[in-house]
């Protein structure tokens, strides 16, 4: 979810944990990554019931990406080093 907001993992990791506040361009490009109204991120009840099917789609997919990115990049500075 970083890459796609183009944040770092650790501030938004920091986010997350309220140490740190975004500047609301941040918060628009969090909102796209997440594929929701930036108004959403504010509200107290996030998600309806129905939603989390949707919701636990949304962190496969993205999990899945930055894990099959880690193992591509991770081979590729393998490979670089071995020529």
């Amino acid at each position: 979810m970083a890459e796609k907001a183009n944040i770092s993992i650790t501030f938004l990791s920091n986010i997350e944990r309220g140490t740190k506040w975004p500047y609301p361009d941040t918060l628009v490009r969090i909102a796209k990554a997440l594929k929701i109204e930036e108004f959403e991120l504010f509200r107290k009840n996030k998600f309806k019931i129905d939603d989390k099917a949707t919701l636990i789609d949304r962190l496969v997919n993205d999990i899945a990406v930055s894990v099959n990115n880690s193992i591509e990049n991770t081979y590729c500075r393998y490979r670089k080093n071995k020529i």
